[in-house]
């Protein structure tokens, strides 16, 4: 479901914020990697939502990872993803960013951890070759990218992936 807004700057400009409504479950096996689309390329974009894990992988060697970000396009996995995993079947969730070159996970740091389940909430602003990620009280974190356009999108690997919020592409 979309949204529109219409807001008035100082200089009686008139900007139009087009958001999509977005509540997504995606349930991967363990070993298994889904991924789907969130909304259409863009050179603007903010996701705003929480995510959390529903589902666990219950094996040592799958651990369960679900990412909400941005990358440049199906063939091109280059991008920055807000991550939530856990490398062991107990235990807390570790909440972090990585950038991803390639199809290959380039950097993964660490921004906190949460309780198995809890829904995290964050905010996630990509400009052409900056994204900027908001989660909780910790200061914005700002990362750079070679993407000009990316597109919203969403992944699980060995576990249930929820995420709800908004897709939002300022014009």
């Amino acid at each position: 479901m979309g949204i529109a807004r219409t807001l008035l700057s100082a200089g009686m400009a008139v900007v139009t914020l087009t958001a999509a409504a977005e509540q997504v479950t995606l349930k991967a096996t363990n070993g298994q990697v889904i991924s789907r689309s969130l909304g259409k390329p863009a050179k603007h974009l903010v996701i705003n939502g929480t995510i959390s894990v529903a589902q666990f992988s219950d094996s040592e060697g799958w651990p369960t990872k679900v990412s909400v970000g941005y990358h440049g396009s199906e063939s091109d996995e280059t991008g920055v993803q807000l991550t939530l995993t856990r490398r062991e079947t107990r235990g807390d969730v570790i909440i972090g960013y990585r950038v991803m070159e390639g199809s290959r996970e380039f950097r993964f740091i660490e921004l906190g951890r949460a309780d198995p389940g809890k829904p995290v909430k964050f905010s996630m602003r990509f400009a052409p070759e900056l994204v900027t990620i908001k989660f909780e009280h910790l200061r914005d974190q700002y990362v750079q990218t070679p993407l000009k356009v990316a597109e919203p999108r969403a992944w699980a690997t060995s576990g249930t992936l929820v995420f709800d919020g908004t897709i939002e592409n300022p014009r």
